[in-house]
């Protein structure tokens, strides 16, 4: 006699709140096979690819002309309604390690160290020479959760978990007029010889075309969702 076992599938529990995913659209820009977002053009290519972490951004610039090709980091920004996320962040970080010693004596703890490491300086401007290209990850800019959503009008669905676990979550849809968020990304170029540069700026507009509220964090979601380009993830 054969046995046949019913097949269980098995849900990612947690008591966690719920995250919201949300799935970019863009209006003048093309989205790609990998879920990246791409705008060819004469002088440069620019590839946006989002992370599912808040806010950060993986922006790779192509010059297309044989000329010498200057991105603006200063005078680029996220615009989100009045709102303006400027590219360029001056904050320095410190990358190296920490050595310590320490002697205890008469009652007197005492102790001394040093770092060793390097300080990475965020570049205000960066060169990109002729038929070449840059790319540069950034955290531009913080959203807070998105309320008054139609929470009616959500479509309950499951994925396959990081760990074969299924999650069951809640999926919301918007066209363009709908969407409960959208920003615009203002990139700003030099062309040109030194002296003979010529200034001209590119801008691409996004909106939320999908909110998923579902309880799991990044770490829970299977790669084929957390190395989308589309896609990004808001803690409660």
């Amino acid at each position: 006699m054969k046995l046949i076992l019913p097949v269980v599938g098995l849900f990612l529990l947690s008591s966690c709140a719920e995250h919201q995913y949300l799935t970019l659209s863009g209006t003048n820009i093309e989205k790609t096979e990998t879920r990246d977002f791409l705008s060819k053009g004469d002088t440069v290519t620019v590839l946006y690819h989002f992370k599912p972490e808040q806010g950060k951004i993986v922006v790779a610039l192509f010059n297309e002309t044989d000329q010498p090709l200057v991105i603006d980091w200063w005078k680029s920004a996220i615009i989100i309604g009045d709102n303006v996320f400027s590219y360029y962040k001056p904050d320095a970080t410190i990358s190296g390690q920490v050595n310590s010693t320490g002697s205890r004596g008469a009652g007197v703890t005492t102790s001394s160290g040093n770092v060793n490491g390097t300080i990475y300086m965020n570049e205000s401007s960066q060169f990109i020479p002729a038929h070449a290209q840059i790319g540069k990850e950034m955290v531009v800019f913080h959203l807070d959760t998105l309320k008054n959503l139609p929470e009616n009008l959500a479509k309950k669905d499951t994925l396959q978990g990081a760990y074969n676990a299924f999650i069951r979550y809640r999926r919301m849809s918007f066209d363009k007029p709908g969407a409960p968020l959208s920003f615009r990304s203002y990139l700003t170029f030099r062309i040109g010889k030194a002296g003979e540069e010529k200034e001209f700026s590119r801008e691409h507009e996004f909106y939320v075309s999908e909110v998923w509220k579902i309880k799991a964090s990044p770490k829970d979601m299977p790669p084929s969702i957390t190395s989308r380009g589309d896609m990004i993830y808001l803690a409660p």
